[in-house]
């Protein structure tokens, strides 16, 4: 019954008119006219109920059922016009759905439905070859032929999202920042809501990424010309270019390093095809460019042929950061000396997941951490990721949130942009910092002191 109107309910006008009618009906019965008998022996609430049952039916439930109908009516015509089969399934519970892209790490399985009626579909997350000439050859043949080209009525369905076994995986084990854009991902209103939040979910691990090399680059005295564009960025404003940029640069330096953060090598390595870790995310921020310059999808039907294109890489992308795992996110809370053993207990919460409450933990280090500071933990100890990433108080949402570096701000402040919703706040404990985050300060001569 709920598959009768639009997902979330707020928006969709037939479920305010059918609950508006059925709250109606029952203050009638439990609020009657003056001196009008009740119609039933039955109690007042048993009244309530059954009037507001009928009365939802008739006036809400029955047009929503006509309404359905004639959205698929539609969508069957436009699918004749573009040359798509239109579906056989004519009830509103007959519904095809197929779980596509690659499979979920860890062995699980890809998920797939079907109804007994419908004929098999397309995957809904392959881009469709172009349909075949049909002025050549016997015209029987290419009427048995199944046409391709427009995108299928299966790939309206936002379960395939929601549903994606990798999704899934990435929401309960990656960072914070990225487990949480994800989310964002498979809690979209409609298929438009979708290709903006792939977008910027695959922003967030493009940024993600980029930090975590920055600051492995950092510790290991590690230069590039990708990163010193990285350094000059700062006093313009960071883009998704540049960190994919330092991505990049790290593919020959890890491969041979000693030191290199276990399983990223083997993720920035280019495989067939021309796909990888980082090729894989240049294609969502092509599209990216091209919806920040207008040229988005004007309706769900656009938004799920653009969907077609994007969702692959991002979902190879995706599997392919899985050793981030591997690396969770701490920020320190509590840290003590413990004197006979000659180490320091941890007190610290992880940032991992998409619940924005994080687990805590209490671990032994070799070495002293600073509080309220995040750190990379790493088999050869942890990465401290200021002033990349910090947690600082949010005037917009009132609440303390994980925000990363954007800009400089002149010479005294750094521009803040939280993972979450983006909102932008201002520290001025960072910019020197930032400012000799590729580049060490310079060295002053003991002459030139004088």
């Amino acid at each position: 019954m709920m598959r009768l109107f639009d997902k979330p309910l707020h928006r969709d006008g037939f479920a305010w008119w059918t609950g508006v009618w059925a709250l109606i009906a029952a203050l009638s019965q439990i609020f009657p006219s003056e001196g009008v008998k009740p119609a039933t022996a039955m109690p007042v609430w048993a009244n309530a109920i059954l009037s507001a049952a009928l009365i939802g039916f008739l006036l809400g439930l029955v047009p929503a059922y006509f309404r359905l109908l004639a959205r698929r009516r539609r969508f069957r015509r436009h699918a004749a016009a573009n040359g798509v089969p239109a579906p056989t399934a004519t009830g509103p519970q007959q519904r095809v759905t197929v779980a596509s892209g690659p499979a979920a790490p860890q062995g699980h399985a890809e998920a797939s439905r079907r109804t007994a009626a419908s004929p098999p579909p397309e995957p809904p997350f392959e881009r469709q070859d172009p349909p075949p000439d049909r002025s050549k050859g016997d015209a029987g043949a290419s009427r048995a032929e199944p046409s391709r080209g427009a995108t299928p009525i299966s790939a309206l369905d936002l379960a395939v999202l929601r549903e994606e076994p990798t999704l899934q995986q990435a929401r309960k084990v990656l960072p914070y920042p990225i487990a949480r854009s994800i989310r964002g991902i498979q809690q979209s209103g409609d298929l438009k809501d979708a290709y903006e939040n792939v977008l910027r979910a695959a922003e967030t691990l493009s940024t993600v990424l980029g930090i975590v090399s920055t600051i492995w680059a950092r510790q290991h005295q590690v230069r590039t010309p990708e990163l010193d564009n990285l350094q000059k960025g700062f006093a313009r404003g960071l883009t998704w270019g540049h960190w994919l940029d330092v991505v990049r640069s790290m593919d020959r330096v890890m491969a041979t390093h000693p030191s290199a953060l276990i399983g990223m090598p083997d993720a920035l390595k280019l495989k067939k095809g021309n796909t990888g870790l980082e090729p894989d995310l240049r294609r969502p921020l092509k599209e990216c460019n091209q919806w920040a310059h207008g040229a988005g999808p004007r309706n769900n039907l656009e938004a799920s042929e653009r969907l077609a294109e994007v969702v692959p890489p991002f979902l190879r992308a995706v599997e392919a950061a899985g050793f981030l795992a591997d690396m969770p996110w701490l920020l320190v809370h509590d840290v003590k000396f413990r004197r006979r053993e000659g180490d320091f207990l941890i007190s610290a919460s992880e940032a991992m997941g998409d619940h924005p409450d994080f687990e805590h933990r209490s671990l032994n280090s070799p070495t002293a951490l600073a509080e309220d500071v995040f750190y990379l933990q790493t088999p050869e100890g942890a990465l401290d990721l200021t002033p990349l990433v910090v947690m600082r108080p949010c005037p917009t949402c009132h609440q303390r949130e994980v925000a990363f570096s954007d800009r400089l701000d002149g010479r005294q402040r750094v521009a803040l942009k939280t993972f979450d919703r983006g909102h932008v706040l201002f520290d001025d404990t960072l910019a020197d910092e930032v400012w000799t985050l590729v580049a060490p300060p310079p060295t002053v001569k003991a002459d030139e002191a004088d």
